[in-house]
């Protein structure tokens, strides 16, 4: 694994986290392009940090700055059909 990161400082992202078309959760940085799944929502997370310290590491490897947030956020509607 490669987890170290000199000088390391937080990043904060958005992440949506959406139950899987079968089972369990998807959880989704779309800032970072991370995607990763997981049978609980708390694996799901656990997963999908993983994929954006690697994403993070890649970005600071190729020196590409990192991007911003989407800033997403969430509603929910109600529709009647």
């Amino acid at each position: 694994m490669r987890h170290t990161v000199s000088m390391a400082r937080e990043h904060r992202y958005t992440v949506i986290i959406e139950h899987g078309e079968d089972s369990g959760f998807v959880a989704v940085c779309s800032a970072l392009g991370a995607v990763s799944q997981g049978a609980t929502r708390d694996a799901a997370l656990a997963n999908v940090r993983e994929a954006m310290i690697l994403a993070i590491e890649d970005f600071a490897e190729s020196g590409e700055a990192l991007p911003p947030d989407t800033g997403a956020t969430t509603e929910q509607i109600s529709i009647a059909v």
